[in-house]
């Protein structure tokens, strides 16, 4: 994989087009062409030659459009401007991302779309690598099959080990469910995490080396997040049909109270769960009642994320006393040193939560 920040058209958009790189964080779905380097022309690259690298979809989104207003197509394998004899081997896909969290698409090709930026004796395809495809659909919503394709793509041959190891991790969970009677959610977090870097050691050449660039570790974290959302996906029904049998615990009520365990254990920023400005417990416990109303795993997995982000911002950024209303009963939470929740509610019952 090539280090996007030494490319010239990376350096020129970075450095000299920041007006053209906005525009890609800012438009839904845009992607950015990346020619491999050996195929460019030695000469300046400008405002033009990038802009006819930007795509951005069609109202349809069956096609795209350069910024320069050629209309292009993009597949699992290429890239092609319509009209024309360009046609671009897709080598692979990743997600760039700035400290914001802000992204776009970065498609690898192997030569540039403006035929003119190439030497007629460099032309040509250079045929595929790994399988690369094209996932427009942001990381945190993206669903299981879509991020098991992503991970299928991205791991190539070694797919199947990884897979055989993610259905092994998850026999183990489903009988350990069965033996017990109490689950503790941040050993889940973190069976979850241990599991992910399993994977991402074995499978994943250079994670975990400090000589990467910044592009390379996010997208090391891309791969991870696909990971914990694929066995999320898996292990979030079990869990739920799990506790809802458990004695003395309504479905609810136990999700609300390991909530505050497992936002402790999770690592926001992995999950892309980004912080509101106004939060409210109770909000968090409506998002958690939208689960009797979803059937999708992804549906199920995006209100367990909200519900995670708004409890853990509520808690860490911007109360230290906060109240919600359930039926009858008023819960006032106040944050104590050492990470504990006390939790009381307006009939003199106190509680303690471990706190993020």
């Amino acid at each position: 994989m090539e280090d996007i920040h030494v490319h010239p058209f990376f350096r020129e958009l970075e450095n000299s087009q920041k007006s053209l790189l906005e525009q890609l964080f800012e438009g839904k779905d845009w992607m950015f062409c990346l020619p491999k380097a050996e195929t460019l022309e030695k000469g300046k690259v400008d405002k033009e030659l990038i802009s006819s690298h930007i795509l951005k979809p069609e109202q349809d989104k069956k096609q795209f459009k350069t910024l320069t207003g050629r209309v292009a197509t993009v597949n699992d394998v290429s890239v092609k401007l319509v009209g024309t004899r360009v046609n671009c081997s897709l080598l692979y896909t990743e997600t760039y991302y700035d400290d914001d969290f802000r992204s776009f698409i970065i498609l690898h090709i192997d030569q540039p779309l403006i035929a003119s930026a190439v030497p007629s004796s460099r032309r040509g395809s250079m045929g595929t690598k790994g399988g690369g495809r094209v996932f427009p659909v942001p990381v945190e919503r993206r669903t299981r099959k879509e991020n098991e394709l992503f991970l299928q793509a991205i791991l190539g041959v070694r797919w199947k080990d990884a897979q055989a190891y993610l259905t092994r991790f998850l026999d183990q969970f489903n009988q350990g469910l069965v033996d017990t009677r109490r689950i503790e959610m941040n050993e889940v977090a973190q069976a979850i995490k241990g599991a992910s870097q399993h994977i991402l050691t074995r499978h994943v050449p250079g994670y975990g080396s400090k000589e990467i660039s910044g592009t390379m570790s996010n997208f090391h974290k891309d791969i991870q997040v696909s990971l914990i959302a694929c066995l999320l996906h898996s292990i979030y029904p079990s869990l739920i049909k799990h506790t809802s049998k458990l004695k003395g615990h309504k479905e609810a009520n136990h999700a609300i109270n390991s909530m505050f365990q497992y936002v402790g254990r999770v690592d926001m920023s992995i999950l892309k769960i980004k912080p509101e400005l106004h939060c409210q417990p109770s909000a968090a416990i409506a998002i958690l009642g939208e689960l009797k109303n979803v059937t999708s795993p992804a549906a199920k997995l995006a209100c367990v994320q909200d519900s995670l982000w708004m409890l853990n911002r509520c808690l860490e950024h911007k109360y230290q006393s906060m109240s919600a209303r359930v039926g009858t009963v008023e819960i006032r939470f106040k944050k104590r040193p050492f990470g504990i929740v006390v939790a009381q509610t307006n009939d003199a019952k106190r509680f303690l939560r471990p706190g993020p």
